[in-house]
């Protein structure tokens, strides 16, 4: 199979090989020939698209045609526009489905206070400002003894918010770090502010709301004071074209194509390529299940074995 089409209202497939110009290709019962020379993942039309037309593909627009399109010919950027405008008026209307019914799995994770579980069990150091990045890696570089037994290891997460944002992009920051010390992937935080930053300790606080302080520590550089709190989860992370990026709770990486997976094996951990080489969902989506708990009890994926760990903070506005 060369072709996918992902949604049956899609008017393009997806090339899951090169394609050569001319080469005869069938998807879905349609037979059409390839206008040109069409690379692996990229579009290729599969009835014709007049001008100002939508591209549909998993179900949705996703561009309007710059000009006619024949069955056949590559749809990409040269030929395919945005239509979304300033003026639209735009609404996400997500679908819901009945998922079958499964006995229940288990896990070995850690069991938190409240009811949660973690995955993991690791001491995170969150600092509030960018100024005390080099100090949290510090704390990391001088504690490292304190990662024995149960306890799987020791992070920072440096970044460089917390001081001079105003508005929306104040109120995400400490909304994110408020939920990473949450996670339950943590069974301690240290929560480490300079004292001078925008972002006070006493924010966060009221951010954090109620916590458990056997669990989380907060310090403030320049005055030494301190109290507690913590939070977690695994994330799914599909990807087309590989990535070697990795979050503070395990992500493991799904390859949508088996080409990746074979050339990438240090940064994917699941390949669900096989789908599109005929393998059902059901059995590819068992595999993942089984691969998921293992990770859940300990497995550790690629990205947690080169040490990748990183946040990322979204701001709308100017930082001064």
């Amino acid at each position: 199979m060369k072709l996918i089409r992902i949604h049956p209202a899609d008017n393009v497939a997806v090339a899951l090989e090169d394609l050569l110009q001319g080469e005869a290709l069938a998807v879905d019962g349609r037979q059409l020939t390839a206008a040109q020379a069409v690379q692996r993942g990229h579009k290729i039309a599969l009835a014709p698209i007049p001008a100002g037309t939508p591209i549909v593909k998993y179900g949705c627009a996703i561009g309007l045609a710059r000009e006619d399109i024949a069955p056949g010919q590559w749809v990409h950027v040269h030929n395919v526009r945005t239509g979304l405008s300033e003026n639209g008026e735009y609404a996400y209307r997500h679908k819901t489905y009945d998922l079958p019914q499964a006995a229940p799995r288990t896990f070995r994770g850690f069991r938190r206070p409240g009811g949660r579980a973690g995955i993991r069990n690791e001491l995170w150091i969150i600092p509030t400002v960018g100024c005390v990045n080099n100090i949290a890696q510090q704390l990391v570089r001088e504690n490292r003894h304190l990662v024995s037994g149960s306890v799987e290891g020791l992070y920072a997460f440096p970044h460089p918010f917390g001081c001079s944002q105003m508005g929306d992009d104040h109120a995400q920051t400490r909304k994110l770090l408020s939920a990473l010390v949450r996670h339950p992937n943590a069974g301690g935080v240290l929560v480490l502010g300079l004292g001078c930053e925008n972002l006070t300790m006493d924010q966060f606080k009221a951010e954090m709301g109620e916590w458990d302080g056997n669990r989380v520590k907060f310090l403030v550089c320049q005055d030494e004071t301190d109290e507690i709190a913590a939070g977690a989860h695994l994330i799914l992370f599909t990807t087309g074209r590989g990535t070697p990026f990795g979050a503070p709770a395990p992500t493991v990486k799904i390859s949508t194509n088996t080409a990746l997976f074979e050339k990438k094996r240090g940064w994917i951990d699941f390949n669900a390529g096989t789908v599109a080489q005929g393998e059902s969902l059901d059995s590819a989506g068992e595999r993942l299940l089984d691969y998921v708990l293992s990770v859940a009890s300990g497995e550790q994926t690629n990205a947690e074995r080169r040490g990748a760990r990183e946040i990322s903070i979204f701001k709308d506005g100017v930082v001064l």
